[in-house]
């Protein structure tokens, strides 16, 4: 653990990617203090950036910069959620398939296979369907979107795991399959999966802000990243400032969480101990 904390606090695009993170996150939870407006105060409509609004006002006559301070409260909390969907399935599904392999890892891979086959937005027009709009539907869509992507790479560490010799001799020495899963495989999931989660925040976020965009959230009254660039799309020969504004919060955040992840995976890898 101290050469993968050592290893971590060495690599500069890992600590930046923390610091982006942290920094989003800590807007979000302190967006009724740094917001420069209420979230429902008007003023002019597309007015340009100025001393009193510094990245200008939307067709709505809201605060831009106010609204994509608010709009992180959602795309993360989005987006974090649809990973823990991701993870609550996928993990279990991966596992098993990993460790009991034929029929059970065939049954499960043929069903993760033929989820694959579905474009994503068709999986969002058949939640959005079952569901109605709203932001329930788009938070489950993601996650089922993101379900295969857990479960393969589980099963993939599952399959290397139970090579080791620790968990050949727990199964020589008659544990039951629940005791070799918490006490011998699940330790050896943990880094893969918390590398795999930071990754899958980002591309979550991307995905939340894409079903938003298309309409999939139901409720553009809420501050949101996608929304916001759905509500700026019309008005860009006027003004730019409520589509950039978004845009890159969307861009930075996602950036952070892959930096993050890239940093995570390296700290963690195993092989990188070997020799020393």
């Amino acid at each position: 653990m101290d050469r993968s904390w050592k290893r971590f606090l060495s690599n500069r695009g890992a600590l930046l990617g923390g610091a982006v993170v942290i920094i989003v996150c800590v807007v979000a939870v302190t967006a009724n203090v740094i917001a420069p407006y209420p979230i429902d105060e008007r003023s002019e409509k597309l007015a340009p950036p100025s001393a009193a609004h510094w990245l200008g006002t939307d067709t709505n006559e809201k605060d831009v910069l106010t609204w994509v301070i608010y709009g992180s409260r959602l795309s993360l909390t989005a987006g974090g959620l649809s990973i823990g969907l991701a993870i609550l399935l996928g993990v279990p599904l991966g596992a098993a398939a990993g460790y009991f392999p034929g029929v059970v890892d065939q049954t499960i891979m043929r069903f993760i296979d033929v989820v694959l086959a579905f474009p994503a937005i068709l999986i969002a027009l058949l939640v959005m369907a079952a569901l109605a709009p709203g932001w329930p539907a788009v938070i489950v869509a993601v996650g089922l979107i993101n379900i295969p992507i857990f479960a393969r790479q589980i099963r993939a560490t599952t399959l290397t795991l139970r090579s080791h010799e620790y968990v050949t001799a727990a199964v020589a020495a008659g544990a039951t399959t629940r005791h070799i899963f918490f006490w011998s495989l699940l330790p050896g999931l943990v880094g893969p999966l918390v590398v795999l989660a930071t990754l899958g925040l980002g591309s979550a976020i991307l995905e939340v802000a894409g079903l938003s965009f298309l309409g999939i959230s139901g409720d553009p009254t809420i501050p949101e990243w996608g929304g916001m660039l759905a509500e700026a799309k019309n008005d860009l020969s006027t003004s730019i400032w409520p589509a950039i504004a978004p845009g890159l919060a969307i861009s930075i955040t996602i950036l952070g969480f892959n930096l993050l992840g890239d940093g995570l995976r390296d700290a963690l890898d195993p092989r990188l101990d070997h020799g020393k």
